[in-house]
């Protein structure tokens, strides 16, 4: 899982943000 690979959001910042907006999760968008 890419959770495992990019906990930072160094390699995909871009699914993070996409992750975030899905979950609703605001912590996530650094």
């Amino acid at each position: 899982m890419l959770a495992c690979l990019d906990l930072e959001g160094v390699l995909l910042p871009e699914i993070w943000i996409a992750f975030a907006e899905e979950t609703g999760i605001e912590e996530l968008k650094l």
